[in-house]
């Protein structure tokens, strides 16, 4: 099946491109004999335990050949000393990583300007108790420090990270990422968490903790190596798998100090604004408040990303209710998505359509109300879709296969909707097309039943879960058992495009034959294989569009 992937941006986004074979392994640590845990106990502990992990998450869809291609270096191993702990790092032999920042969706990085600036590494530590326990670490260089060390390919390790300035994160041997720490000259100045995490973070008057939700795309290709005389002259790649993920990065930065909008000074002395009042200093401190988002639009079920900014500190017992309502309408009716002294609110957005959202702040008996920010609550797009209904399609068109034979051939098809209740995808019931016979001039097809199925149970609140209509599927007819020696074209045919673009105007997901080029276009012949190789195909809009009220 064929996937291309969209950069999906709003303050920064990552681009992971495995490249095989251009890391360098580390060979310069020497194991240390005084450790608490040594190469040799990592090696039988991982063999008799563990035995093998995974780069990609249980999520994606893995190709059979992932856990061959990525082997244990143990030979290489060695035993540091890494922030107080000791651990053994063994460099992996395998996929390597190229991953490149972008700003917007139009940043792009030359070919030319591809290296190797990402290293993998399993990692060994043992607990108090003795158990020993694994992870994978991906190290990360950044710019800076690739403009101090020129040498390609790269060596970097837990070694040099007294020198580091970069990202290294950590992943289960399942692929998951647990945690990560940002680096400037060897200085931790962030952290990396997935972006379903929850932790509470401290502030001060001169620095708060800013986060921002980071795309990451892996892109992974096999690369070969073409020498002429012992003199490389070209490196060709392939892609082979990719997949997407969002992960929250976070780091301290200077923020100046809120003066009174009045008297310009800090506290404010000139006994204005709302705030408390030290009984022993009729000095009122005057608050402010900002409301803050991670991105200005969302899909259903993600974390709707607003904060709170209270200035100059939070004070005890302060309340915080954040308020929703449609767009341009939040101030005549509004709902309370959330209320407490919570700084952050990451509820799941469980209703589509354009939101306006603000804040409000009870600091003793004074009230502060944020600015107004919107937000668009999109249906998903045919991407996830697909992903996440890939094995009842391939369920459908196994039926559908099945059901041709001498006497004709039928079209099955189904509704897909998303239930944020249950927080899944739903299927409709299977939709069957009439009997169609011969290949030449005949056409299955499914009916569509819009007025049974294209029907949303959507409750008025935002804070209420609900059942979508979000694409349609079907499955097209084999010719296999046509004796006539007719043809027709493969994919999406003009009136399914026509429909899923005018009439339904969602994505439509068709299964059909891949098919022969005859010059024009892809077709199947009547008495082709039944098992070809086939594929989904999409057509019409890449996502439902947002309600709007």
């Amino acid at each position: 099946m064929e996937r291309k992937t969209k950069f999906l941006i709003f303050t920064g986004m990552l681009s992971v491109t495995i490249l095989a074979g251009c890391l360098e392994n580390d060979e310069t640590q020497t194991e240390n004999s005084g450790s608490e845990i040594t190469v040799a106990e990592a090696q039988k502990s991982f063999e008799s335990s563990a035995k093998t992990f995974h780069l990609s998450p249980s999520e994606v869809t893995r190709k059979a050949d992932e856990e061959l291609l990525s082997i244990p270096l143990w030979a290489k191993a060695s035993v540091l000393d890494f922030e107080k702990r000791k651990i053994v790092e063994v460099p992996i032999e395998g996929p390597s990583e190229f991953m490149h920042m972008k700003q917007n969706p139009n940043d792009s990085i030359s070919q030319k300007r591809h290296w190797c600036n990402t290293a993998i590494r399993l990692i060994a530590e043992k607990s108090t108790n003795g158990d020993i326990f694994f992870t994978i670490a991906r190290i990360t260089v950044g710019g800076d420090y690739l403009k101090r060390h020129k040498k390609r390919p790269l060596s970097v390790s837990f070694s040099t990270i007294k020198d580091f300035s970069g990202i290294v994160r950590y992943y289960s041997l399942n692929g998951e990422l647990i945690s990560g720490r940002k680096y400037d000259k060897g200085k931790v100045i962030g952290t990396i968490s997935p972006c379903d995490s929850t932790r509470t973070i401290a502030q001060t008057r001169s620095q708060e903790y800013v986060c921002e939700m980071v795309e990451v795309e892996h892109y992974k290709y096999y690369c070969t190596d073409t020498y002429l005389g012992g003199e490389l002259i070209q490196t060709t790649c392939e892609e082979v798998d990719s997949w997407t993920e969002w992960e929250e990065q976070c780091e301290w930065v200077d923020v100046p100090d809120v003066v009174c909008p009045n008297c310009g000074e800090n506290p404010c002395i000139c006994g204005q604004g709302g705030g408390t009042t030290d009984p022993e200093n009729p000095v009122e401190t005057v608050y402010t408040a900002e409301l803050k988002r991670d991105k200005k639009s969302i899909n259903l079920l993600d974390n709707y990303g607003f904060s709170v900014s209270i200035k100059p500190t939070q004070p005890a017992n302060t309340k915080i209710e954040f308020r929703i309502g449609w767009k341009d309408q939040s101030d005549t009716k509004y709902w309370i998505l959330q209320t407490g002294t919570i700084l952050r609110c990451d509820l799941l957005a469980l209703k589509p359509g354009k939101w306006d959202i603000y804040a409000c702040i009870t600091i003793g008996n004074s009230e502060i109300k944020t600015q107004t920010q919107s937000i668009e609550v999109q249906f998903p797009n045919v991407i996830s879709i697909e992903k996440a209904t890939q094995s009842h399609m391939d369920a459908i068109w196994q039926d559908t296969k099945n059901a041709a034979s001498s006497a004709g051939r039928r079209e099955k098809g189904f509704w897909i909707y998303i239930n944020t209740t249950t927080r899944q995808y739903e299927y409709g019931a299977t939709i069957t097309g009439e009997l169609v016979q011969g290949s030449i001039g005949t056409h299955g097809s499914v009916p569509l039943y819009e007025s049974t199925y294209k029907v949303d149970e959507a409750p008025d609140s935002p804070l209420l879960g609900g059942k979508y209509y979000i694409a349609f599927f079907h499955a097209h007819t084999p010719l296999t058992y046509c004796t006539d020696g007719g043809s027709r074209q493969t994919g999406p045919s003009s009136t399914d495009s026509n429909w899923a673009y005018n009439d339904g105007k969602i994505p439509a997901l068709v299964y059909d034959y891949v098919g022969i080029n005859n010059g024009k276009y892809y077709e199947i012949i009547a008495g082709h294989s039944i098992n070809a190789s086939a594929k989904v195909y999409r057509t019409g809009p890449t996502k439902r569009s947002t309600p709007t009220n």
